[in-house]
């Protein structure tokens, strides 16, 4: 018997060229080069037949062909495997019918014989031909589609490499051979091109080897043209509906006559998607005439039970793990490895995408498989389906929920909620379709960190509302427990009158199901609504509401402690709010929680406002560097940008603004009060219609919240924008409202902000005595507060209202004296001037030395050695008392820090009485006035709040003299 020659031409020729698969390529030719079989598996349509011929046509890395310097020469043919062999053939097994009866290994063996020219001469078996003639030279062998044919092709695979050592087989299934050696190879779909990234779509189109395809088949239809932005957008849709799968890319494409009708090919692959991909060839390929086609082909190979548990599982919207397949798949009585062994079957078939998940093995069906699959489903057990996957999903969402305690919980709660997203989706959707909305309340309510920390509680919203509505027959403890998720969402979204109305809603009915917890985080909303809509009357709730979550050991009293100190410092109880924002971040909210980075940044605003600049720096810095894209992020982003713009980094200010601004802009957020200290940088910097648009409006909504010191604060920048714009009339009306509203609410903070503004605008109308007792009201307020950037600003005040008139003034030594005192508080803080008043500074210390003369520099100097409460006193000369420190150190009596130290030496009350010839009654009293001003609870924080207080005197000495 004589064979005919073998050549490379027993390859395919195709008529496209071939895209993308570089680093695929040159894995499978290394692979070659070492292995005897190799099996390209994967999905239908994702490229394995058209990747082996490139394969087997490509030269290995180094062979130099003599097609190499031919310009014209086909890319598509390729050349000759070089060192893999010496000749190729491709044996294509489509045609053989699984039904027939001769379809066995016969049959295979003729497909080989066809490829190979040999000739059946009936002098032997034609096995024994086909040996003969693979025995001594080197051959690749293309075997492709054997998936349908697999046993058959596994014996003739096998018994031919078993005796044809010089022989290598490129075989491409859907299913491995399970032959002894074999390398299975799965074929990936194509990249995609990412969806949302920031970028030239065109740039990032072409970048994705799907993308590259798609244009590449595209260009009749683009006729040579680029795609424009729009096109690529659609295109990039397009790539990610088709999953990168090559074949429904090609067909896809066919159906494209001009780039015009991108948009509706998009569209109509959403709503038809199986029926859209269809070839539009009048002679297309066996079984692949359209996708359906292609993948029934695969589904009537499978087994009946296969088949069934195929087509349930296409209920699943995402990846869904082997316990979940059971859940939905699985017939009453059926053992669980039944449905497992199938799970495993269509996973080496290639209609299950196997994927690694947290921490298990997850699986996937193509978007094209999970139309087939449900396409044959009929109603009823589509129902029964559609329902097992809803009581599945109910399940893990509440036995996720149970598993958060703390933030290693939280975050591994997260991970895997996420992976199931949108199957919880899905849940909730058919949960309202079948009158089971109870079901997916419960889903809803669960997953209350999952929209928070994916930024979806615009969703998560309107889904729960929707579920209230459907299922008001829902038992109170139930819905109670919806609205205090629905009422997370909405504190997430600043929308406090939504919080407020849901808070309030949840407490009641929690109360009345008797359930503390649930009661407990309702209150605790109902504060942080307060917080917003009326600050006065937040502690009440926020207080009661941890009482009853720290009595039942839940995690959400940090909220209500986080909550507590915000509440304290908004109302100018500065040193209370610090406090309990300190006894959140060493305490309550573990350093690697979510909520650490809102903790430390909330702790530093507050530190800033006392002029304890090192250590909201401290915190502050740390909070940005840890915090992740979501609300928390802009409104750390923004307390940094103020800390910035205070210490007089403008630069890097301005990009955390920015940061924040945008961030918040294009999540659809607000961001408040961020907008107010921006407009403070921008007035710092020089830009006052910038600061007066971004102040006006934040104005707006701290009117309609209630917000009184934050309403101060932007009105009285209105008023300083106003003077310096040369509108003497809009800066008094401006001023005299930040005045109201410190006069509504009684904050210190607003009095002394607002009083400071109105004494610069009373000083300009030539009313001295006016100008005089504003001031001292500012500085009464500030120090009653312990608001250390608002003393500063008084004082400086103070000095200006007095250069004003330094030639009459009697007091122009005294005035010297406290700018220069608020000069050194300024350096001890790394408090700046800002920009914008620099040279009226500058200019009222030069009209107040001229007018002391000689012994400026002695007064000067005098001023700076001043302690700061003296320099209060003489902004404040001709009132009846002296201003005491409210709270902090500064308010302790010469007795009480006498008996502080003592405390924090170990002495008992006993012995400090004794020592200081007193009774242990007054001891124990003073000890509990020392506790009630520092706003610690124990002695032992009285000790260490004594040697940290020490050693920071000793630290600021230490900086002084150097």
């Amino acid at each position: 018997m004589t064979a005919l020659t073998l050549h490379r031409q027993s390859l395919p020729r195709p008529l496209t060229r071939f895209v993308g698969r570089a680093d695929a390529l040159v894995e499978l030719t290394d692979l070659l080069a070492h292995a005897r079989l190799v099996t390209l598996t994967g999905p239908p349509g994702c490229g394995k037949t058209r990747l082996a011929v490139e394969v087997a046509t490509r030269p290995p890395p180094g062979t130099v062909t003599e097609d190499d310097d031919d310009p014209t020469a086909d890319p598509a043919a390729g050349t000759p495997a070089g060192a893999v062999a010496e000749a190729t053939a491709f044996v294509g097994l489509d045609a053989l019918d699984p039904a027939d009866d001769d379809a066995g290994d016969d049959a295979v063996v003729d497909a080989v014989a066809l490829a190979l020219g040999v000739v059946d001469d009936a002098s032997r078996p034609l096995i024994d031909a086909v040996e003969a003639e693979l025995e001594d030279r080197p051959t690749l062998l293309v075997v492709d589609n054997c998936e349908h044919v697999i046993v058959p092709c596994a014996h003739v695979v096998s018994r031919l490499l078993a005796r044809c050592p010089r022989l290598k087989v490129l075989a491409t299934s859907r299913e491995d051979l399970g032959i002894e050696g074999e390398v299975v190879w799965p074929v990936p779909p194509l990249g995609v091109p990412p969806e949302d990234e920031a970028g030239d779509p065109r740039e990032l189109l072409v970048a994705s080897e799907s993308g590259q395809l798609l244009l590449d088949r595209a260009q009749p239809a683009g006729r040579g043209r680029p795609p424009t932005v729009e096109q690529a957008r659609l295109m990039t849709r397009l790539c990610r509906m088709l999953e990168g799968i090559p074949f429904h890319i090609e067909l896809a494409i066919g159906q494209l006559d001009d780039m015009a009708d991108l948009a509706s090919l998009t569209a109509d692959l959403a709503d038809r998607h199986l029926d859209v991909l269809r070839s539009t060839l009048r002679i297309p390929q066996p079984h692949r005439s359209s996708v359906e086609d292609s993948i029934a082909w695969s589904y009537d190979l499978l087994s009946p039970v296969e088949q069934r548990v195929l087509r349930r599982l296409a209920v699943f919207a995402a990846t869904f793990d082997r316990d979940a397949a059971e859940a939905v798949a699985a017939d009453p009585g059926e053992p669980p490895m039944d449905v497992r062994r199938a799970v495993t079957a269509l996973a080496r078939k290639s209609l299950l995408q196997r994927e690694r998940g947290p921490r298990h093995v997850r699986y996937r069906l193509l978007r094209s498989t999970r139309h087939f699959g449900r396409a044959q489903l009929d109603d009823d057990e589509a129902t029964l389906v559609f329902d097992r996957h809803l009581h599945h999903l109910t399940r893990l969402a509440d036995r996720m929920h149970r598993t958060v305690d703390g933030p290693t919980e939280l975050q591994a709660f997260l991970d895997d909620a996420a992976v199931s997203l949108d199957d919880f989706r899905q849940a909730v959707t058919w949960s309202m379709a079948s009158d089971q909305a109870e079901m997916g309340l419960r889903i809803v309510t669960a997953l209350r960190w999952l929209w928070i920390d994916v930024g979806r509680f615009p969703e998560g919203r309107r889904r729960i509302d929707e579920l209230l509505a459907a299922a008001p027959d829902a038992p109170p403890a139930r819905q109670a427990a919806a609205l205090v998720t629905a009422g997370t969402m909405a504190l997430f979204a600043v929308d406090p009158l939504d919080l407020r109305r849901k808070s309030e809603a949840a407490a009641a009915l929690a109360k009345a199901a008797g359930d503390p917890e649930v009661e407990g985080e309702a209150l605790v909303l109902r504060g942080w609504s307060d917080i917003f809509l009326d600050p006065p009357a937040a502690l009440e709730p926020l207080e009661r509401g941890r009482r009853l979550l720290v009595d039942a050991g839940l995690p959400f009293a940090n909220w209500g402690t986080i909550g507590i100190g915000l509440a304290h410092g908004n109302e100018g109880r500065l040193h209370a709010g610090a406090a309990e924002l300190r006894r959140a971040v060493d305490t309550e909210v573990p350093p690697d929680h979510w909520l650490a980075p809102f903790t430390l940044a909330a702790l530093g605003y507050i530190e800033v406002l006392l002029g304890d600049f090192r250590s909201a720096d401290e915190h502050s810095t740390l909070a940005v560097s840890e915090t992740t894209q979501d609300t928390f992020e802009y409104q750390a982003a923004q307390w940094h940008g103020l800390l910035r713009t205070y210490q007089g980094h403008y630069d890097e200010a301005a990009g955390y603004f920015r940061h924040a601004y945008e961030g918040a802009a294009s999540d659809g957020g607000v961001l408040v009060p961020g907008w107010l200290h921006y407009g403070i940088h921008l007035y710092a910097c020089g830009d006052l219609d910038g600061a007066r648009r971004l102040i006006t409006q934040a104005l707006d909504y701290f009117r309609l919240m209630r917000w009184r010191w934050f309403e101060a604060q932007a009105e009285s920048f209105l008023g300083a924008i106003a003077a310096r714009q040369g509108d003497a009339e809009t800066a008094r009306a401006h001023r005299h409202q930040a005045v109201q509203a410190a006069r509504t609410s009684q904050n210190p903070l607003a009095v002394a902000i607002s009083h400071t503004g109105l004494a610069l605008q009373l000083s300009d109308e030539g009313d001295d005595w006016g100008a005089r007792s504003r001031i001292s009201r500012a500085l009464r307020s500030a120090v009653s507060a312990s608001y250390l950037i608002g003393v500063v600003d008084a004082l400086e005040t103070y000095a200006a209202v007095v250069a004003a008139r330094a030639d009459t003034a009697p007091d122009v030594d005294d005035a010297l004296r406290a700018l220069a005192a608020a000069r050194a508080q300024r350096e001890q803080m790394g408090y700046v001037v800002f920009p914008i008043n620099r040279d009226r500074v500058a200019g009222v210390e030069r009209d107040l030395r001229a007018a002391v003369g000689d012994a400026a520099d002695e007064v000067w100097e005098h001023g700076r050695g001043l302690p700061l409460s003296e320099a209060v006193w003489l902004g404040m000369r001709g009132r009846r008392r002296r201003p005491r420190w409210g709270h902090g150190i500064g308010s302790l009596t010469e007795a009480e820090l006498l008996v502080l130290e003592l405390v924090a030496a170990g002495r008992t009350n006993k012995q400090i009485a004794t020592e200081l010839s007193k009774s242990a009654a007054t001891v124990k009293n003073q000890v509990s006035s020392i506790l009630r001003k520092l706003n610690l609870a124990t002695r032992a924080e009285l000790a260490t709040f004594f040697l940290r207080a020490r050693a920071e005197a000793a630290g600021a000495a230490e900086r002084e003299r150097e």
